[in-house]
């Protein structure tokens, strides 16, 4: 679990309803409950209560069989989360390049094992390849824990940020106020 990130316990429980709520919806559909399984397992593998991912993941591989890939980063996971840090590596390490949750993985058992600098290259990492995903927002936090500073914005949100600065002061307001019936067009570039 990560304490940085404010009101993580009330997001966690709210998106296990949803699932919950969502597989009841699938009504019998075997396929849609088991897709909705292998997502809530995901979620309490990495975040959640992992004594349930053994049973969620029988549940899937009775409607679709999982890839190898699926296996190892459930089988490392499961390892890091029993603190089997030096096993959960091995099982991970493998496929770290090609998929984002392992490497990940690797970054948490590689800093589990007293290997700070390894694994802040490795949440560097995740976090360059995966901006925006949740994935990349809890690598950037795992980071921040070790380093007590954050990735700077990308080229592309410092673009935007500069945008927003030259604003007049009215328009955010404007964009805020709800009770304002305005449609406001903007567009940003060199003045004519």
């Amino acid at each position: 679990r990560s304490a940085g990130l404010p009101g993580a316990d009330s997001a966690m429980t709210l998106a296990l309803r949803s699932l919950d709520d969502e597989r009841t919806l699938a009504n019998g559909d075997a396929k849609a409950q088991a897709a909705i399984d292998l997502q809530k397992a995901w979620l309490q593998i990495t975040v959640g209560d992992f004594a349930t991912v053994p049973d969620l993941l029988a549940s899937v591989e009775k409607e679709a069989p999982l890839t190898d890939q699926a296996k190892a980063r459930f089988d490392g996971w499961l390892k890091l989360r029993r603190n089997e840090n030096d096993a959960a590596l091995a099982a991970l390490q493998p496929i770290a390049d090609r998929d984002p949750g392992a490497k990940l993985g690797t970054g948490m058992a590689l800093e589990a094992l007293g290997r700070p600098k390894d694994a802040a290259r490795v949440y560097l990492s995740v976090i360059q390849e995966n901006r925006g995903s949740v994935i990349g927002v809890y690598a950037a936090d795992r980071l921040h824990g070790l380093v007590k500073a954050r990735p700077g914005p990308t080229p592309e949100a410092k673009a935007v940020q500069s945008a927003l600065a030259r604003l007049p002061q009215a328009v955010p307001a404007l964009l805020n106020d709800q009770r304002q019936a305005l449609n406001c067009s903007l567009s940003f570039g060199t003045p004519p």
